[in-house]
């Protein structure tokens, strides 16, 4: 009879040095392969190991991931897909994998995927995360969940921003997303750029969310990226969902600050799935000396439901399709908007910002 011993480590002269190794249920070979984000300065030059988790914290043996003796391929490039072929103990299921630099050079990663060769079955590990001790939350390993990707639903993200902006390099933006059945887990958008949550920009991007089929509650935050990082202020208006297998959109309001100099100094915010109605309004300027400005105005509308939230009132919708100047002296401006449904209108707010 043959016998299989995995061992992974070093045996040392040491006294304490001996290593038990019991029967192995067998050998597994396994493909690994690896996606690098395309972000900015995602790519790595430092070692990287993997170890397969199976079922009771079975673990296989430290597996380097490292080009093929004498091929001279660079691994682990901005963008790049690298492959690997390993042999391990027989795992099957994986539940996890932990995938780990030495923290000598930072890099990004967007999932793993391991096949065993034996069955053909391919266990997903999603990632999205940085290895960096200098960016997220510094760490350099990372035990990541083996994901049923046919559960996923993809979704299109449109985040619009109003005001204010992140900037990739101090911050990174993220969302939560849950229905009655659980939350999704946290998406971060790392692949924005200086332009992508930009005052009056609408950003989109594409996630699958894992068992998530009618979103109700939303949470977008930010989080710093260094540990000095500045956190800037950001006024989103919407957040819109849309399920691109059904077509069917969701969409979130908030118009309120996330930051620091926000009311109440937030870094996140939760959204409710809103029951959207168009508001058409007319403004008119008084017919008296000095009455028009060159402002820019907001207003609110409050009902009985709740608040619209603070919207600009900079996009007239003119009867002739001309463009003209807004809030001219005895001039009547005409706006329209969607918000959420405010039931019986109360009251409203108007503003300007006084330039």
């Amino acid at each position: 009879a043959s016998y299989a011993f995995m061992c992974g480590r070093a045996v040392t002269a040491k006294a304490d040095g001996a290593v038990q190794l019991s029967v192995s249920s067998g050998v597994e070979q396994y493909e690994i392969v690896v996606t690098t984000s395309s972000v900015k300065s995602a790519g790595t030059k430092a070692p990287v190991t993997a170890v397969l988790v199976g079922e009771n914290g079975r673990q296989s043996r430290v597996l380097p991931l490292r080009a093929p003796d004498g091929s001279g391929k660079k691994m682990f490039e901005r963008g790049s897909v690298d492959t690997f072929s390993v042999q391990a103990e027989a795992l099957d299921p994986l539940q996890a994998l932990r995938l780990e630099t030495d923290g000598s050079d930072g890099w990004h990663v967007d999932s793993v995927a391991v096949t065993a060769k034996s069955t053909g079955r391919v266990y997903h590990f999603p990632c999205h995360e940085w290895f960096a001790k200098d960016r997220g939350d510094g760490a350099v390993s990372r035990l990541l969940a083996a994901r049923d990707v046919s559960k996923e639903v993809p979704y299109s993200i449109s985040v619009l921003t109003e005001d204010g902006r992140v900037v990739p390099e101090n911050s990174v933006a993220w969302l939560e997303v849950s229905d009655k059945s659980g939350h999704s887990d946290r998406v971060k958008f790392w692949e924005a750029d200086d332009s992508t949550f930009a005052r009056k920009k609408e950003a989109k991007f594409t996630r699958g969310l894992l068992g998530i089929t009618h979103p109700l509650l939303a949470t977008l935050g930010v989080d710093s990226v260094l540990s000095k990082s500045k956190q800037e202020d950001w006024l989103v208006d919407r957040v819109v969902l849309t399920n691109t297998a059904s077509g069917e959109a969701f969409t979130f309001l908030l118009r309120e600050w996330i930051g620091p100099s926000s009311a109440d100094g937030a870094k996140a915010r939760e959204m409710t799935l809103e029951q959207m109605e168009v508001y058409t309004m007319v403004v008119r300027t008084s017919d008296v000396a000095n009455a028009g400005t060159d402002a820019k105005v907001f207003i609110q509308l409050n009902g009985a439901k709740g608040s619209s939230g603070e919207v600009a009132l900079d996009k007239s919708k003119a009867r002739d399709g001309k463009k003209r100047d807004l809030f001219e002296r005895g001039q009547a401006d005409e706006f329209e908007f969607d918000s959420r449904d405010l039931g019986k209108l109360e009251s409203l707010q108007i503003r300007h910002d006084g330039t």
